[in-house]
Parts: C-alpha cells; structure tokens; sequence
C-alpha cells in the first residue's frame, strides 16, 4: 500500500517534469496510485498552517461530491487575467470537485466549510492542470475556493472567503486526474498565500477515488448552498 506521503512526493516530482501549461500537461498518475487504500468514491484531504481539519461534515448529502458545473466568467479587468464563460452539458463538463469539511481557522472553533475545485473545461484523464484562485485564473485554467461561513467572535458572525481575490490571500497549487467520464480519480495540492509568514498561510493537499460524477438531471432543483451549523 503506497503511503500518502509517499503518493505527494511522487506526484510532485511528476508534476515538476510535466510543466505548468494552462491547457494541461501530460502524466502518468495512475488511478491505482491516487486509489491506494481507498475505496471507490472516497477521498483523503488534509489541511495545514493556519487551517485544520475538524473531522467530516455531517450533512444528507455527502462530504465529497462532483458535478456539473459552469465554468464561471470572469470580467475583464485590468487587474484580472480574465477568463470565458463555458456552460456545463451532459457527459462533457465542465465538473467542480466539492470536499465538504468542519475547519477550523486559527485554532478556533471548527466550523462547516469546504474546498471548491473547478475542473478546466476540457479536462481529460492523464494530464496535470495548474489551479489559481478563483478571481485569478486565466482561461481555460483551473480554480480554487475555500469556502466557511465563519466563527463566532465577539464582534458576531464574520466568515472567510479564500479564492484568490485583490486583497486576499493568493491560491496556487496543481491538479493531476487519473481518470474522468462516470467517475473522477484526482488528486491536488493547494497553497494559500505565498509563504509561511503570512497570517493566512495553509496548505491543502487531497485525493478523490472514483467519486461518481452526477448527472445534470441529478442536480436540477438542488442548491449548492449548505447552511452553516445551527449556533444556539
């Protein structure tokens, strides 16, 4: 059984040799190697630096899912790379790949949260994607979002948004996919912010063993909002 230490180490090294082109570059990740201990539709995540893992979210629905997802537009600004709009269709994508976690910022209070990962439009099985924040991603790039709606503090409910946005932390990191039709193999690394001395600091590494891939007819009349755990 390939450790996931082990599995990170390799997939780094692979990644570092396939490149860093926005329309993917070719890899040899297997879904056997990103499976390794896992059962079908399962999934691995863990956090690091300022975020940690405060255990699986108790939900209906459940914690790691992938869908049919537009591939969002992104206007044109002189401080934005700026991105075309790609609507989602049946068996062509675009997918988002969707943890859902109890995470704890800080130290405080684990709170529902999530890891959002757009795939690219176009993904395929055998290739490495880099992904960007969502407000930062170029065209045809992948992008990240991590999602809470907040701790309590003494000022009230205050939440955090990470995705790359002007005056928030940056998000980079990579996606390799083994695998993609019915079901998605994948794994990825994300860093928030550029280096351990920023306050936000975190890093986020996962994997995903043949999720099923959802049906648009599945989602038809389904929110993707989760509401935040009841706080009295």
């Amino acid at each position: 059984m390939l450790h996931f230490k082990s599995l990170v180490i390799l997939m780094t090294l692979m990644l570092v040799a396939c490149g860093n082109g926005s329309t993917g570059a070719s890899g040899s990740v297997s879904a056997a190697d990103i499976g390794a201990g896992l059962s079908a539709g399962d999934y691995e995540i863990r956090f690091s630096g300022s975020l940690s893992d405060g255990g699986p979210w108790d939900s209906e629905r459940g914690p790691v899912s992938v869908f049919h997802n537009s591939y969002r537009e992104q206007r044109a600004r002189a401080d934005f790379p700026g991105r075309q709009g790609v609507e989602r269709s049946e068996g062509e994508g675009p997918y988002l790949l969707r943890i859902q976690r109890l995470i704890s910022r800080d130290g405080q209070e684990a709170q529902y949260g999530r890891v959002d990962i757009q795939l690219p439009p176009h993904a395929q099985a055998g290739h490495s994607y880099p992904i960007r924040g969502r407000f930062y991603a170029e065209d045809g790039q992948a992008y990240a979002e991590l999602v809470s709606p907040g701790h309590l503090r003494d000022s009230g409910h205050t939440g955090w948004r990470e995705n790359g946005n002007i005056g928030r932390a940056p998000i980079t990191g990579q996606l390799q996919i083994a695998e993609i039709g019915e079901v998605l193999s994948a794994s990825f690394e994300l860093q928030v912010a550029d280096g351990p001395d920023h306050p936000s600091y975190a890093q986020v590494s996962g994997r995903v063993f043949q999720v099923p891939i959802e049906s648009l007819e599945s989602r038809e009349g389904r929110t993707l909002r989760v509401p935040p755990p009841d706080r009295n």
